[in-house]
């Protein structure tokens, strides 16, 4: 009986231990898309500085760079769709758990062990 609770634990674990890998892997690739945004947006201040240059030939705005854009594209539809089902699991993939890891594994064993006591009419502190 305690095998069975142990494997029906260690599975649990081995869930819980896959959703927090899961949510660092997305933390992980979404830094990775902000240092690449970021380095992109630096070259472009470094090139054109931050205020647009005034004149009669230049441009009212600097051009942004097509590899940016879909960066930036990429990040928000990544944050829309995988960190939303990532957000939602709140407690389970990232942060403290709000309920216990284990609710719902081994109550059905404790019910059965009271019931055996009370058929044999054991009382719960009288085991050694």
């Amino acid at each position: 009986m305690q095998t069975t609770l142990n494997d029906s634990r260690k599975a649990r674990l081995a869930e819980v231990a896959k959703d927090r890998l899961a949510y660092a892997e997305y933390t992980a690739a979404l830094e990775g898309m902000e240092k690449s945004i970021e380095m992109g947006w630096g070259k472009r201040i470094k090139k054109y500085g931050l205020t647009p240059k005034k004149g009669a030939n230049a441009p009212t705005k600097p051009p942004v760079q097509e590899n940016l854009k879909r960066l930036v594209a990429t990040r928000q539809k990544w944050i829309s769709t995988v960190g939303q089902v990532l957000k939602e699991k709140k407690g389970e993939c990232y942060g403290l758990p709000t309920k216990s890891v284990y609710d719902g594994i081994g109550d059905d064993e404790e019910r059965d062990e009271q019931t055996v006591d009370d058929a044999v009419g054991i009382e719960s502190g009288d085991e050694e």
